[in-house]
């Protein structure tokens, strides 16, 4: 793993949300208007692009004119699931297992994921709505909704 990779992955856990991470400090000054990034928190922004542009899961798109970023999880069976918003890896929930029904999964069909294709995996239906700016039917949460309900009995016994 990249020094790099590894200073986002850090990043990553520390809990700074992405307002933090884009935070601005305002120092005084004659108009009032002049803001500058504050020098740490810079540093670890560029930090964290330099990662995203390493990562091989890492894509961004434009969705109503808004950069939208993603991570993808390949569909080879062992592959650790990992967040379509935070990149973060779920190394317990691995692909092709009951676990993956946890999620809720779209498949990329935007060629953004190249020939292998790749999946999104995301906490709930409306985690996807928010990121990818669009609905999913109530009969299709509520079939999520049962299915992730059961797999979760299934894995507390």
């Amino acid at each position: 793993m990249s020094q790099s990779m590894m200073a986002y992955d850090d990043f990553a856990s520390t809990g700074y949300s992405d307002d933090d991470a884009r935070s601005y400090i305002s120092y005084g000054s004659s108009s009032g208007n002049s803001s500058f990034l504050n020098p740490q928190k810079k540093k670890q922004r560029q930090l964290a692009e330099k990662a995203k542009m390493e990562d091989k899961g890492y894509r961004k798109m434009y969705i109503d004119g808004k950069k939208c970023e993603m991570y993808f999880t390949t569909n080879s069976p062992g592959t650790a699931i990992r967040n379509a918003i935070t990149g973060v890896r779920f190394h317990q929930f691995p692909v092709g297992s009951k676990c993956e029904y946890l999620f809720f999964k779209v498949a990329v069909a935007t060629g953004l994921a190249g020939r292998d294709g790749a999946m999104l995996f995301y906490d709930s239906p409306e985690q996807y709505e928010r990121h990818m700016k669009t609905t999913v039917c109530q009969s299709e949460k509520q079939h999520w909704q049962a299915r992730a309900q059961a797999i979760e009995k299934l894995l507390n016994k």
